[in-house]
């Protein structure tokens, strides 16, 4: 298992400002687009510019990637989203 890190990635949250950061423990690169892609987030029209499928992380390498000792961790997704000045 592997811990991959984006930071500053785009279309990762509803909210207002880009560039939060999502964190997924995966198997491998491709599982961990494949975990985020199968993420069932319904639209919400007051939303129309997020599109979790825009997201920088399904097109960019991830700029952190480290691996786990513990092989027994279940896949995760972790988005920590950017609040801005609101």
């Amino acid at each position: 298992m592997n811990i991959y890190i984006w930071d500053e990635v785009n279309h990762m949250s509803d909210r207002y400002h880009d560039n939060g950061a999502v964190t997924i423990i995966s198997t491998d690169l491709e599982s961990a687009r494949q975990l985020w892609s199968n993420q069932k987030i319904p639209p919400k029209p007051s939303y129309d510019y997020f599109d979790h499928m825009k997201c920088d992380l399904l097109t960019s390498e991830p700029d952190y990637v480290y691996g786990l000792v513990d092989d027994t961790v279940e896949p995760l997704i972790i988005t920590h989203q950017n609040a801005g000045c609101c």
